[in-house]
């Protein structure tokens, strides 16, 4: 079977890796390449153990490689961002990818105490994401120990980061936020 490695330009937990990629592309293998399997994953992480980006193996019948633009279409259906790539063992990496992102940086530890106690990030997120519409969806986030990350993916980051500014510009867990393009 040959080894497919699709990496991921993408900040995700591994259990939002799971969730988003892993387990939906299961069915679609089984139905183009019956025998086809995902077979693992990894995250790579910074220092602080912020996601930085993430891979899937694949292991593809014969029949599984016939399909694999397919695969590779299913995979940006998902949300994989640009700046992926699908590689079979020591072939050259195809790039994929049509997704872009964005990182939202809340200030953890420089806001007044009453900030944190008074506010949920639940309400500031569920504001941002109604704000931000069918533009872009929360994939994951990431708690650290200075600041926590909110990590969104869409057609596109401008819009993303226009759409959601009014929500960050008055939300009191967005004080001193920062925000990041991530493709």
């Amino acid at each position: 079977m040959p080894h497919v490695d699709v990496h991921l330009n993408a900040r995700l937990q591994p259990m939002h890796r799971g969730e988003r990629y892993e387990e939906p592309l299961e069915p679609v293998l089984a139905r183009l390449a019956p025998g086809s399997e995902v077979v693992g994953g990894g995250t790579l992480t910074s220092e602080e153990g912020e996601p930085l980006s993430c891979d899937i193996e694949l292991h593809l019948t014969d029949d599984g490689m016939a399909h694999a633009t397919e695969l590779i279409g299913a995979l940006e259906s998902l949300g994989a961002p640009r700046g992926s790539t699908w590689s079979v063992g020591d072939d050259a990496s195809v790039p994929f990818g049509t997704s872009e992102g964005v990182a939202v940086y809340l200030n953890g530890t420089d806001l007044p105490d009453d900030v944190y106690r008074d506010n949920d990030v639940n309400d500031l997120i569920s504001q941002l994401l109604d704000r931000v519409g069918d533009e872009g969806d929360l994939h994951s986030w990431w708690e650290g120990p200075h600041e926590s990350a909110l990590y969104l993916y869409g057609r596109s980051a401008a819009v993303i980061k226009d759409r959601g500014a009014d929500v960050l510009a008055v939300h009191p867990l967005a004080q001193r936020c920062r925000i990041v393009d991530l493709t």
